[in-house]
């Protein structure tokens, strides 16, 4: 299984959108990233997104660049800031079958990384707003992963 982990772009003060969703400078990092996804041949099956405004906008800038229907998106509370990785890890190991890109938040993505890659939520990665990591996931090694790149913007 190809599990994408993606930290949304940089957003707006709640000051100047109640909802916080991308601010200018970070619909552009997520074009940039977008892009680069794109020259990577990343082609997922299913693309996830937390419910909050910034999540949505980055998976929608995603999605458009790699020609991936935005209809499709899919919307879940499981990839929000706060949601035990474990419960996250649950909803994926329902779509082993599938290449995932998951557009979510920090602590979760950052912990849901570490539990995949060293079996504890020990392992400390720098998710940049608009980081992504490529993940492979071994079932028959009871769901560890290796991680196969990591892009910053």
């Amino acid at each position: 299984m190809q599990l994408y982990l993606m930290r949304h772009g940089p957003y707006l003060a709640k000051e100047l959108d109640p909802e916080e969703g991308l601010s200018p400078q970070g619909e552009e990092v997520i074009r940039c990233v977008a892009r680069e996804l794109k020259g990577l041949g990343m082609a997922p099956e299913l693309l996830l997104t937390s419910p909050k405004k910034r999540a949505r906008q980055t998976a929608a800038i995603v999605a458009q660049v790699l020609g991936y229907p935005e209809k499709y998106i899919q919307k879940t509370n499981l990839v929000k800031s706060m949601t035990p990785p474990e419960e996250t890890l649950r909803l994926f190991s329902g779509l082993t079958d599938r290449s995932i890109l998951s557009v979510g938040h920090l602590p979760n993505v950052r912990l849901v990384a570490s539990l995949l890659l060293s079996g504890d939520g020990h392992l400390d990665i720098l998710f940049e707003p608009g980081s992504v990591c490529a993940l492979e996931i071994d079932q028959s090694q009871s769901g560890r992963a290796t991680l196969r790149w990591l892009l910053k913007p």
